[in-house]
């Protein structure tokens, strides 16, 4: 018996190591890169004026940054946000607030410098992170809704 038992756990590391090496970790800022790229999606790795991580990228012709949050000297992230802003004027506050009310997932603010925003965080503190397909999904949701905002903030590239 106990023989048997070790190799299904062998057979069970074998099948779940390449299902971890396609998971996206915000404590490893490379495989949000790699993932990103994976998909076609150009992705520049560099720092945020605190130090952390951060991830430049272009979604639909819309400029992205993906932020890294949670991090502990500018390493050992936890979480990771989707980021788009524009140099717009922002819509009234009510219309700001009805986004927010009918729209899941993203939400929209003004800036400090009064443009329009919309962000959207993504949990990646779980052992391992999350799988590659997930993170890619939930950048497909964000990507997704640009359009949408860039409709409401009358946005013309």
């Amino acid at each position: 018996m106990t023989i048997r038992f070790a190799l299904a756990a062998l057979a069970a590391l074998a099948i779940a190591a390449p299902a971890g090496a396609q998971s996206v970790q915000a404590t490893d800022p490379g495989t949000v890169v790699q993932a990103l790229q994976s998909a076609g999606y150009s992705a520049e790795l560099g720092r945020d004026e605190r130090g952390d991580p951060k991830v430049d990228t272009v979604v639909g012709g819309t400029r992205m940054v993906v932020y890294f949050f949670d991090c502990q000297n500018g390493r050992d992230c936890r979480a990771v946000q989707f980021h788009s802003s524009y140099e717009a004027p922002a819509p009234p506050l009510e219309t700001m607030n009805r986004w927010n009310r009918d729209t899941r997932y993203a939400r929209a603010f003004v800036t400090a410098d009064g443009n329009p925003a919309l962000e959207m965080d993504i949990n990646l503190d779980a052992a391992g992170g999350m799988s590659r397909r997930l993170f890619l999904d939930s950048l497909a949701l964000f990507a997704g809704l640009l359009p949408q905002f860039e409709r409401l903030i009358g946005w013309e590239q």
